[in-house]
């Protein structure tokens, strides 16, 4: 199965076929998805929350104020961690708790977040940088210059990716030096980033396409020409898929081919995504709602 939410609405869409299966009501202005401790993590950015979905019963558990505009969320050392662009802060959110915990004070802008064992990464759109958050200490323990405008961030290959909206780029950054180790020519605007088990992938809103880079050879090795203004990206489930805002759909890319093989309608303004068991869900602004569709 997949979810997607989509003009505020939440479409649960199946991975390998099935059919349309409801609705849920979710805050408005849903702007990142994550999953962790078992449920979905949802960020609006219009209603200043983060709220946790059962992915089974598609009900809304509960909803934590975060204040500001949050954009995104991550999970990871048991925790949520949620980006707050007008103030300038990550909140900690202690699930079973639901309650914001800590907020670090990060860069300028703070939009995409990333999560893996011992850290938890922020790029700073106005700031041109990164931030790396101990988990541990709920402290900023490094800030990494980057490109202009970092858009996507994601964490594979041992590296932090950061895709650089501002001069179509993406840079490699190694953990340990906690500095650029590579920089990577894609298309313009390159919005987002994932990984799979081979490659790393970016969405690049203002070409219309996704570019594969190889991590062996920091190269391009494929460019997929997809929707209009992708901007949001995730892996899961054999595939990669991609969110086109001017088209309203969601594309799947098979890695071992670099070729959509499927395009599904969806709702307005698909602006994230996220996978689990199967389940694709993808965000989107409009009804404020959980819906699940089945491709």
């Amino acid at each position: 199965m997949t979810a997607v939410l989509l003009g505020g609405l939440a479409f649960l869409i199946a991975t390998r076929g099935g059919a349309h299966a409801g609705a849920t009501r979710v805050p408005s202005g849903p702007s990142g998805l994550t999953i962790g401790d078992g449920t979905l993590w949802v960020a609006s950015s219009e209603a200043g929350s983060v709220s946790r979905v059962n992915p089974r019963s598609h009900t809304v558990i509960t909803t934590v104020h975060v204040g500001g505009v949050p954009l995104d969320a991550a999970f990871g050392d048991g925790a949520a961690w949620v980006t707050n662009s007008s103030r300038d802060e990550v909140a900690r959110v202690e699930p079973g708790v639901d309650r914001v915990s800590d907020k670090v004070a990060v860069g300028n802008a703070p939009g995409a977040i990333a999560a893996d064992d011992g850290a938890v990464w922020v790029a700073n759109h106005e700031g041109n940088s990164v931030s790396r958050i101990d988990p541990t200490s709920n402290a900023v323990v490094a800030t990494i210059p980057v490109g202009r405008r970092p858009a996507g961030v994601a964490v594979g290959f041992g590296a932090v990716w950061v895709a650089n909206a501002g001069d179509r780029t993406v840079a490699r950054i190694d953990p340990a030096a906690s500095s650029v180790v590579a920089t990577i020519p894609v298309g313009r605007s390159p919005a987002a980033v994932t990984s799979t088990d081979d490659a790393v992938w970016v969405a690049n809103g203002r070409s219309r396409s996704v570019s594969r880079i190889d991590p062996a050879s920091d190269t391009v090795t494929a460019t997929i020409r997809v929707g209009r203004r992708p901007l949001a990206l995730t892996a899961g489930d054999g595939a990669v898929w991609v969110a086109n805002v001017e088209d309203n759909t969601v594309g799947r890319i098979d890695p071992a081919t670099a070729r959509v093989t499927r395009t599904v309608a969806v709702g307005s303004d698909p602006s994230a995504l996220a996978v689990s068991d199967g389940t694709l869900w993808v965000a989107s602004d409009g009804d404020n709602e959980l819906s699940r569709v089945a491709t």
